[in-house]
């Protein structure tokens, strides 16, 4: 599927209430270059197999607090593109210039922190549509002079705190959101208590149906066991990071 397509057929699945089960690397510090070399090493290893099992749909770049910023999204993306990855960057904060400098990038959609009422997440709406739905402007971009081609980018705010689960209905309703990201440590912090007990299980499990029913789009990082259990009821799975990633593989180099 191109990475042009997630949004839709992400839309299109949550609609009918089925998980779409679209698994991605959370990515936090690698280059264009390391990037490049991992997707195509794993494409050719998802090839080699025919079955289409363990390929990278998608790829977050996370800007709040890994080691990218937003001078990193475009050479990031063109690497994905070519590769047929979708690309959905986790932004620093509800800043409507950041917002708006990433979807003219052209990414697939963006996951924007801390979001805790639907007032939040309207004015998230307004930065990242165009008028009439929004106030998003445009201008010489690569969405706007057609080097990229993405129709309308999801709008995910993320639920990683106690205001942000009380508000989760609320924001999961408002039109132009296109679903929620389910922050699970800062949830469990905000929550007092680990991740992986039942508070924050059983509070995950609420935000899941929550979304479900409201027939959006939902996604979570995993990043340990009993998260990506959970994969079956997500539409988009954040199975780990690249620095996990790199130091299981050092480690098996290692031994």
């Amino acid at each position: 599927m191109p990475a042009a397509d997630l949004a839709a057929t992400l839309r299109a699945a949550a609609a009918d209430r089925n998980p779409s089960g679209r698994r991605g690397l959370w990515v936090s510090f690698l280059s264009a270059y390391w990037l490049e070399a991992v997707l195509g090493a794993r494409q050719q290893e998802v090839d080699a197999t025919g079955s289409g099992a363990g390929a990278i749909a998608w790829v977050g770049l996370d800007l709040q607090h890994g080691d990218l910023g937003l001078d990193d999204v475009v050479p990031l993306l063109r690497v994905a593109e070519r590769a047929g990855v979708a690309v959905l960057p986790r932004l620093a904060s509800h800043a409507g210039d950041a917002i708006g400098k990433v979807v003219d990038a052209g990414v697939q959609g963006v996951i924007v922190p801390g979001v805790e009422s639907a007032d939040e997440a309207i004015a998230l709406v307004r930065a990242i549509r165009p008028p009439p739905v929004g106030g998003r402007s445009t201008g010489a971009a690569r969405t706007s002079l057609g080097v990229a081609d993405v129709a309308e980018p999801l709008l995910l705010p993320m639920v990683e705190t106690a205001g942000g689960l009380a508000a989760a209905a609320e924001i999961a309703a408002v039109p132009g959101v296109d679903g929620i990201f389910i922050g699970p440590y800062d949830l469990s912090m905000s929550l007092g208590c680990p991740p992986g007990e039942e508070p924050a299980m059983a509070a995950i499990a609420g935000v899941v149906d929550t979304v479900r029913a409201a027939g959006k789009v939902v996604g979570m990082f995993t990043g340990r066991p009993d998260l990506l259990a959970l994969a079956q009821d997500l539409d988009l799975i954040g199975v780990d990071t690249d620095v996990t990633a790199i130091r299981r593989g050092i480690a098996d180099l290692f031994v």
